[in-house]
């Protein structure tokens, strides 16, 4: 095979980025010109690279798509435009699927030979645009020994086939650490054929019931819609009263497709809130194995032996009065089952409320439908091995801080119903007394504990330390001290080094002798620094009663 020459490049460079029609005859003598010349070329060098342990892929044709054209009867056709490039990829066996790959062959617009360092930045399984993003920052920041190696067209008189193959080689072995660095700061140690990503539905019972129409979407090609079947499937989805094996069985839409029997995926879990337009972060989990028939018929057969269909029918009844509301839905291609998993297997956000917020949904993904995708949002754990983060040491963060909007009441351990109106005007009132009471000290309401989730209802800094108050208006003193305490024991003591030396449970109530004896105990035996305060509900007149 002849070596590269300036007329190879200048014929790249005549046609690049021109129509090309497959019937048109200039057009196919131009691109078997292309075939034999330089793209041949391209294709022998990236076969002299044989023992180096890459793969080569290589689209043997001189035109690339893009995008489609509309005639004048309205009719569309892809459109061919001539290659600007002959580029053929490399990559290691396995690693085809990341889209992070080495590449050679000729630039038109540079006029050089060029091999280098990059991702799959076009075309219909071209990344998505936020991984792209990674993989430039990933360049700016750790690949700067892996630059675009370039040989103008000036120069190729210089070169030959043992020179080119020797220099390309060594660049493989160099930058080989480099290459797989990449592909794990772009995927964050994900894979995108095992990791997944899928919204499930709205529910506000944690997924172990159907929870009724709040927040459910009322799209009118939705299934949630309150006149359609007015319920998901997924609302049974951490149910974990209906074992089978070991297994939960249970339901995703976007596993409703038989393209998926068979497969074992990790999926990550996300919702929307209709009502506020809030995404939210509900879970990940591993290892899901998607049923195939004969899986499923069994578990039918169990669940009707059991009686389990029926509980859920009731389950579903006291929901929803939507006549609609079927637990055999035609929704479902198979039933209400289509994957198994263990409950070991599940990972849950480390919040009070078992969600986490997502600030920014469009740095997860810009597709909202009930679709099973590549997991490419944000992963909070990933550290890079080459440049590791030093680990974030917890401290409160003195500064007001606001939650994602919350619903009007919240049903806490125990089956007690919290409203959030009267936390916030305790909240409030218990804010005015201390500003009134400790003039020269800063409170702070809701502050948020760096590298956490948590927020501390109120916080003031003295100057021996800081004072944690965590406000709860429930029905009894009791229930208000039994909530509260093993939440400030958290706040304070999680972290290492413990972040207050003062805590106070405050409420509306009156203290009994009960509750104080019972604090006292707590003082005594275990020497917490623990103490109850009173404060009002009225802003007129605030009892402000401590313990």
């Amino acid at each position: 095979m002849d070596f590269f020459t300036s007329e190879d490049l200048e014929l790249l460079l005549q046609h690049a980025d021109r129509n090309f029609k497959l019937n048109n005859k200039a057009h196919q003598r131009i691109e078997q010109e292309l075939l034999s010349g330089p793209i041949a070329k391209t294709k022998f060098w990236a076969k002299l690279l044989g023992g180096t342990g890459f793969k080569v892929s290589m689209k043997y044709r001189a035109w690339r798509q893009a995008g489609t054209v509309t005639d004048t009867d309205g009719n569309r056709t892809m459109r061919r435009l001539f290659k600007p490039f002959t580029w053929a990829s490399l990559f290691l066996p396995g690693q085809q699927q990341f889209g992070v790959f080495f590449t050679l062959g000729i630039d038109a617009a540079s006029q050089t030979l060029m091999w280098k360092l990059d991702c799959l930045r076009q075309g219909v399984a071209a990344l998505d645009t936020k991984l792209i993003v990674r993989f430039d920052d990933f360049m700016r920041t750790r690949g700067g020994i892996a630059l675009p190696v370039m040989v103008p067209v000036a120069e190729l008189p210089n070169w030959n086939w043992p020179r080119l193959a020797a220099a390309t080689k060594s660049y493989l072995a160099t930058n080989k650490t480099i290459y797989l660095d990449a592909i794990d700061y772009v995927w964050q140690g994900r894979n995108p054929l095992e990791d997944k990503l899928a919204r499930i539905c709205w529910n506000t019972s944690g997924w172990q019931v159907p929870s009724g129409p709040e927040g459910k979407s009322q799209d009118a090609n939705s299934h949630e819609r309150s006149d359609g079947p007015g319920f998901g499937a997924e609302e049974w989805l951490f149910n974990f009263s209906r074992l089978a094996g070991n297994y939960h069985y249970a339901f995703l839409q976007p596993l409703n497709n038989d393209a998926h029997e068979g497969k074992v995926y990790n999926i990550k879990l996300y919702s929307r809130n209709s009502d506020t337009q809030e995404y939210f972060y509900v879970g990940r989990i591993r290892n899901a194995e998607v049923l195939t028939d004969a899986m499923n018929q069994k578990i039918h057969t169990k669940y009707e032996a059991k009686g389990w269909y029926a509980e859920m029918a009731d389950e579903l009844c006291r929901a929803t009065a939507n006549p609609a509301a079927e637990l055999f839905s035609p929704m479902f291609l198979h039933g209400p089952f289509n994957f198994r998993f263990r409950p070991e297997d599940v990972e849950r956000p480390d919040t009070d409320s078992g969600v986490e917020l997502i600030e920014e949904f469009s740095t997860w993904t810009n597709n909202h439908r009930y679709v099973l995708l590549a997991d490419t949002s944000p992963e909070a754990t990933y550290n890079p091995s080459w440049n590791p983060q030093p680990k974030i040491i917890p401290k409160v963060i003195l500064k007001g801080g606001k939650q994602g909007k919350q619903p009007k009441s919240r049903t806490i351990q125990g089956g007690s119903i919290e409203l959030k109106a009267l936390h916030q005007q305790v909240q409030r009132n218990l804010c005015k007394v201390l500003k009134e009471q400790y003039p020269g000290e800063l409170v702070v309401k809701e502050a948020a504990i760096q590298g956490t989730n948590t927020r501390i209802d109120v916080v003031r800094e003295t100057p021996t330390g800081l004072v944690f108050y965590e406000v709860k208006v429930l029905h009894s003193i009791r229930a208000c001290i039994r909530e509260a305490l093993g939440q400030l024991l958290e706040y304070a003591c999680w972290s290492d080094p413990q972040l207050s030396q003062e805590w106070v449970i405050v409420s509306h109530h009156t203290v009994t002798q009960e509750a104080e004896e019972y604090l006292d105990r707590l003082q005594a035996t275990f020497d917490l620094p623990i103490s109850y305060m009173q404060v009002g509900l009225t802003t007129t007149k605030t009892p402000a009663a401590t313990l």
